[in-house]
């Protein structure tokens, strides 16, 4: 049974998780607009293996709401749900968004095990995505829709209902200034900002010590696989292609079948 904790961050934010199943603790992290109801369809089936910590980052789900949103202040909702929860560093997994606080977490010893669910570490392609769409993510008219079309370009229309259904509500209800907030590196920074960010990227792949599952549901750059196992021997990455960025709702079994031995083997 699902219980609801709270814990308060560092700077006095209520950041809402719930903490359920077995001995092993595995925290889930999700993506931009989602809560930690994004990861049921998943982790209902674990809970009588694993501890299933799902978090709802802040400005999402019914965590506090009020910015600034960067990376480093969802490092600190990760961080302080750990301290509250676990008493070695955790399995973490962690889809788009929370595949970047995942991968800065593991960089700084704060996770175990990392399995990061189509989030490239090059944010380029991404930034030119968000840009070519900013005036309309900028007007409150048009935000909602703009947003959706972007997700629907990268597949969550192959995610099944009634989950579909319930990413879109959350999509469209989604609380236009968070983000706005989070990718305003991306929609406000030029080339050279861009470039400064994914050599920052890059270095923290390079500084992470523990086995890394990069997951990828959508074509990346033509030597980015190549590049990630070069910059850093533990990680592994693999695309599924034709899943789209939610692979994991797509396809749950598979999912869950490469989490379990990924577990296995980072664990062992």
């Amino acid at each position: 049974m699902t219980s609801a904790t709270r814990s308060i961050t560092n700077d006095d934010f209520e950041i809402v998780y719930d903490d359920s199943g077995g001995d092993l603790p595995v925290v889930w992290l999700h993506g931009i607009t989602e809560d930690r109801w994004s990861w049921q369809t998943v982790t209902e089936q674990l809970a009588a293996e694993l501890r299933c910590i799902r978090i709802d980052f802040r400005g999402h789900g019914e965590s506090s709401h009020g910015g600034p949103y960067d990376a480093v202040r969802l490092v600190s909702d990760l961080a302080a749900v750990i301290e509250a929860t676990c008493t070695q560093p955790p399995v973490v997994v962690g889809h788009s968004l929370g595949g970047i606080v995942a991968t800065i977490g593991a960089a700084t010893g704060l996770t175990g095990p990392v399995v990061s669910i189509d989030q490239p570490l090059r944010l380029r392609p991404f930034s030119q995505l968000v840009q070519s769409s900013a005036p309309r993510l900028r007007d409150p008219v048009t935000y909602a829709e703009a947003l959706m079309e972007e997700k629907i370009g990268l597949g969550m229309d192959r995610v099944p209902d009634p989950v579909f259904g319930e990413l879109e509500r959350k999509t469209r209800a989604s609380d236009q200034e968070v983000i706005l907030d989070i990718w305003k590196p991306m929609l406000d920074g030029d080339s050279d900002e861009i470039s400064v960010a994914d050599t920052a990227l890059e270095q923290l792949l390079r500084e992470i010590n523990v086995p890394y599952l990069a997951l990828h549901g959508q074509p990346v750059e033509d030597d980015y696989a190549q590049w990630v196992q070069t910059a850093n021997r533990r990680a592994t990455f693999e695309c599924w292609e034709g899943s789209g960025h939610w692979l994991h709702l797509v396809d749950p079994d598979r999912f869950l079948r490469r989490l379990e031995q990924f577990v296995d083997e980072a664990l062992r």
